[in-house]
């Protein structure tokens, strides 16, 4: 009993390892080049992750502005800029994930297209090991219906 306890320990602290070495990739590959989508028309702060998976924080009901250390103002994406953008840059072939919570992510799913997918995590716990699997599948079936589509 004793051998299987110790075995029990030894297999729940490599898993701790390669989970810590998962989120440290993770924050680095997302935290690398991190700057604002600056293209004629548009002023949005995300990120093309890859060409197929773009991160941004939740858009908000309106146009807000936030300022960094420098004293700069950068604007929080206002939900229609963001659908203006998905509508003009990946029209029909983008699927959004709302991870909010609260009511910051609360805007009406009909501003982007019907194409918003609700996942609600609780900003200060890691997502439930349940809620990540429902995305990757949600997210891997969409992707693979068309080589154009976006997440």
């Amino acid at each position: 009993i004793l051998l299987r306890v110790v075995r029990a320990f030894m297999g729940m602290n490599k898993i701790r390892r390669i989970s810590q070495l998962i989120k440290v990739s993770i924050s680095a590959r997302a935290s690398q080049g991190v700057r604002r989508f600056k293209t004629p028309g548009f002023d949005l702060d995300l990120s093309y992750v890859t060409d197929r998976l773009v991160v941004m924080a939740a858009p908000h009901h309106q146009l807000l502005y936030t300022r960094d250390a420098d004293g700069k103002a950068h604007g929080l994406n206002g939900a229609s800029q963001v659908a203006r953008f998905l509508a003009t840059r990946h029209y029909g072939c983008f699927r959004m994930y709302n991870f909010c919570t609260e009511s910051i992510g609360d805007y009406a799913p009909q501003r982007m297209l019907s194409q918003v997918h609700r996942i609600p995590i609780d900003p200060k716990m890691p997502p439930l090991l349940k809620d990540v699997i429902i995305f990757c599948a949600n997210a891997s079936r969409y992707l693979t219906g068309d080589p154009r589509y976006v997440v």
